[in-house]
């Protein structure tokens, strides 16, 4: 993939030129400087290209994924290009070089997203390799969740196996683990099973289990030409990066606990108090009348309410004065929570070091005190007003597993960059639900007809923020 963006950001610079009808790139002094301007994009891209694992998206090749990402590395190489171009007192004007990065945006854009979906077509199965994954619960689950989101891998999940009980299953059709058959579990008719399935590698994701017929399946597999792989049991590896060891033929996994540098804590600080001020300033024109349109309505505009902030410290979160998908909330009331408008308040918590404009979403003290000590590692980042989890639909659904395995996963690659990919992303989300709320044709137009169905049972749950103070 690298090698598609350099011909993208070689080619472009002869398509600009040709385009604008600039100086021929023979022209001494242009041609001088364009291979200036093109060997600096091709350094900071190849920074940026490794620094944001552009080649790789962890979280699903998805058009939003892929926008947002391309558009944060292409204004980090337009900006150091601007500069070089300013301070160097080029000739080629500052249009030009932004023409010549739009180029390069909507180029890398198309590459990934054409990508995500090219791997995915029927010519490309034959490249696949079939695997089956040996295991059971939520590193098996998370195993194939990711590797079905994950084409560049190229392995089709066609099967998973549950070595804990008297039968097996194998289920039938990629990532949908309802959908299955039983068989015995025995290494001979495992090995039959592999072959009826033309299964090419087997994966154990087995946290504990009998060695020697895991031994035993492991040398049957290999005597059929299948390989096997083996996925560590052991959930560090989402707040640490494994490392292998070879010690004189002794595999080894190191999972060395993932601390943030000094600059990177400093830069993500700084980063949060001018994107709160920035978001306070822009959000005026939005917030203003839905302030005064909740005084008018109810007096009270805001709410706070006690939540669980980094390392467990209480800390009272504010918003307006919507209680969220609740009965006979006004028409205006759905716009401001269809819209998160109701959670810009929760900028001052940002400015005060409260929270952070990307984390894990703060939670009731009711809930955390049931965490694993799994689940408290989520607590060891400040609380954000969006998050990986909130951006893959998590945000009104979901186990505590799976919003925190998103969590994790952020905790183990979080930078500035990535903060920006994901604010960029939200917008996104925001703009995709309000359409689906907008183009819901049973009971109130703004609210799901999911939620709707569970608006009674979430009255007895959810505090009441009117309530509040």
């Amino acid at each position: 993939m690298l090698c598609s963006d350099i011909a993208l950001i070689v080619l472009a610079l002869p398509l600009i030129s040709t385009l604008r009808g600039s100086p021929a790139l023979d022209s001494a002094p242009f041609y001088a400087q364009t291979k200036v301007l093109c060997l600096a994009s091709l350094v900071a891209w190849a920074v940026v290209f490794f620094h944001m694992r552009l080649y790789s998206f962890p979280w699903g090749w998805t058009f939003a994924e892929a926008f947002s990402r391309c558009f944060v590395a292409t204004a980090f190489v337009s900006a150091v290009a601007i500069t070089l171009n300013f301070f160097w007192h080029a000739v080629i004007s500052r249009s030009f070089v932004i023409e010549y990065f739009a180029v390069i945006f909507v180029g890398s854009v198309g590459i990934r997203y054409f990508l995500g979906r090219g791997l995915r077509l029927p010519m490309f199965n034959k490249m696949k390799k079939r695997v089956v994954i040996i295991g059971s619960g939520r590193t098996a689950r998370e195993l194939d969740q990711t590797l079905a989101k994950s084409p560049e891998f190229l392995r089709e999940v066609v099967g998973t196996l549950q070595p804990y009980s008297s039968s097996s299953v194998v289920k039938e059709t990629e990532s949908d683990f309802s959908t299955a058959v039983s068989i015995p579990l025995s290494t001979v008719e495992l090995v039959e099973v592999f072959k009826q399935y033309s299964v090419d590698e087997v994966i154990l994701a087995i946290p504990e289990h009998d060695v020697r017929e895991i031994y035993d399946l492991v040398l049957q597999c290999r005597r059929n030409d299948v390989e096997v792989s083996v996925l560590p049991p052991y959930y560090e590896l989402y707040t640490s990066r494994p490392e292998f060891i070879d010690v004189h033929g002794l595999p080894l996994l190191s999972f060395e606990k993932r601390s943030q540098p000094r600059h990177e804590v400093f830069l993500k600080l700084l980063f949060d108090f001018l994107g709160a001020v920035l978001l306070l300033a822009v959000s005026l024109p939005v917030v203003i009348p839905a302030i005064l349109y909740l005084f008018f309505k109810k007096r009270q505009v805001f709410a706070s309410e006690t939540r669980c902030g980094q390392y467990g410290r209480p800390f009272e979160m504010h918003r307006l004065n919507v209680a969220r998908h609740r009965i006979g909330l006004s028409r205006g009331e759905h716009w401001l929570d269809a819209l998160s408008v109701t959670e810009i308040p929760q900028l001052f918590n940002v400015l005060k070091g409260e929270m952070s404009l990307v984390g894990p979403r703060p939670e009731m003290f009711l809930r955390t005190k049931h965490y694993s000590e799994w689940h408290k590692q989520r607590l060891q980042l400040r609380p954000g007003l969006t998050g990986l989890a909130q951006i893959h639909g998590l945000r009104d659904a979901g186990t505590l597993d799976e919003r925190a395995t998103y969590d994790l996963q952020y905790m183990l690659r979080s930078s500035v960059i990535i903060d920006v990919a994901l604010l960029l992303q939200t917008v996104w989300v925001v703009l995709g639900r309000l359409g689906q709320r907008a183009a819901s044709n049973s009971g109130d137009p703004l609210v799901p007809p999911a939620r709707q169905a569970v608006n009674k049972h979430q009255e007895m749950q959810e505090p009441n923020y009117a309530n509040r103070s």
